[in-house]
């Protein structure tokens, strides 16, 4: 038998706000963490006749009823918890063997975030995100950035304020450096927050960016093979459901129309320098009946790819791309990943063992072995509460082709 354990620290933040919260009971929690989404979000459901602990003086207040010291909402005094406040979630297990001998997994961090909303009424409902959350709250300098300047590095500056104005110590991985020539000849910020600006380095340029604990992680390259578990799952077993389809490579269909912008010679002025224009270059490529390698098509200025009319297909910018070639060369090289026989899909398993997004799920069904096989994880949804603690895992591509 498992019983879950779910540990709620919400610490006041601001003036005169210092009290550290403590639930160790909730009706329920989720958070939704990937690599696709700029800011990973939760929420946290307690329930309608709940004492809260304060940790320092041991202290009980209430988060129910009309006239109570709780405030949730704010509206006579300063309210117990708020936007902004910091919140942590930790989960774990504890279980007994045949003889009753108790045990206990190691107690997780699943996240720290900051909430980002208090629902008005009872039951009480806060919304959190992870450290996006600041991001949000932070603008970029106004500037322009050259080409010779590297993402780390302007992002590295960004941080400065953040940590200056709210006592954090964020930092950028810097295990590579990144370089994009923008479209436009420079990349600038204006009037945007931080997060706004990630979200048009993705945009436009292909460049994801998540947190991992404190350190904000930039690339093209999202997985950290260093650091990549291997955790195994097993039908019959510790999957509780699944909504994964298994298809062989023969039956796949799967295409990308990929693009960027690039600059032509177009003759000479007369001062007999290059005149120079912009040029979008576009090409369709598709992997079908099981082949090695694709057929591609260039979609000229003007016209549309061929219609999607059986599989998949998706959508790529390459800003570096400097010609057709090289466009569907890293193509190509992206799409393959995800052309394979194998699952794709979600799947639901206990708490334990627990994985991230980034980590590899060995699957394993002993009634078909020949499905077996091993996945990068692209993100895991987490849940918990009364009804139990689960993890809804989603597949990126197979690792063992």
């Amino acid at each position: 038998m498992l019983r879950p354990v779910t540990n709620i620290t919400i610490s006041q933040n601001g003036a005169g706000r210092n009290l550290v919260l403590f639930f160790d009971f909730v009706t329920s929690w989720e958070f939704s963490n990937n690599w696709e989404d700029l800011s990973a979000k939760g929420k946290v459901v307690f329930p309608k006749n709940i004492y809260v602990t304060e940790q320092t003086t041991l202290k009980r207040y209430p988060l129910f009823g009309v006239n109570n010291n709780s405030n949730i909402g704010g509206f006579n005094s300063e309210p117990l918890i708020k936007r902004g406040d910091k919140i942590k979630i930790e989960a774990k297990y504890i279980f007994w063997d045949e003889n009753l001998n108790e045990y206990e997994t190691k107690m997780t961090a699943i996240v720290e975030g900051y909430i980002s909303a208090v629902k008005a009424g009872l039951p009480v409902e806060i919304e959190f995100e992870d450290n996006m959350y600041l991001l949000k709250k932070t603008p970029m300098p106004n500037r322009s950035y050259k080409s010779t300047q590297t993402i780390e590095s302007i992002l590295s500056d960004a941080l400065k304020s953040v940590n200056s104005k709210y006592q954090t110590n964020f930092r950028v991985n810097n295990d590579s450096q990144t370089n994009v020539t923008w479209s436009a000849g420079l990349l600038t910020s204006e009037n945007e927050t931080i997060a706004q600006f990630l979200a048009k380095l993705k945009r436009d340029a292909r460049l994801f960016t998540y947190f991992r604990g404190d350190e904000l992680r930039v690339g093209r390259t999202v997985y950290v093979e260093s650091e990549a578990q291997t955790k195994y799952f097993e039908f019959q077993n510790n999957i509780i459901s699944a909504d994964l389809e298994y298809k062989r490579k023969d039956d796949i269909v799967l295409s990308a129309v990929a693009s960027n912008h690039i600059e032509e010679t177009v003759g000479t002025t007369k001062d007999g320098k290059e005149k120079k224009r912009k040029k979008r270059i576009e090409v369709l490529v598709t992997f079908a009946n099981g082949a090695d390698t694709p057929t591609w098509k260039e979609v000229k200025q003007g016209d549309k790819p061929d219609p999607n009319t059986d599989g998949e297909r998706r959508t790529f910018t390459f800003p570096d791309a400097t010609s057709i070639a090289d466009l569907v060369e890293k193509t190509t090289a992206l799409l393959k990943k995800y052309y394979y026989t194998g699952f794709k899909g979600k799947f639901t398993t206990f708490g334990t063992p627990y994985v991230q997004f980034g980590d590899n799920a060995q699957l394993i069904n002993k009634k078909l072995p020949e499905q077996d096989g091993i996945y990068k994880i692209k993100g895991v949804a987490y849940s918990g509460g009364v009804e139990g603690y689960r993890q809804e895992i989603e597949l990126d591509y197979k690792l063992n082709v």
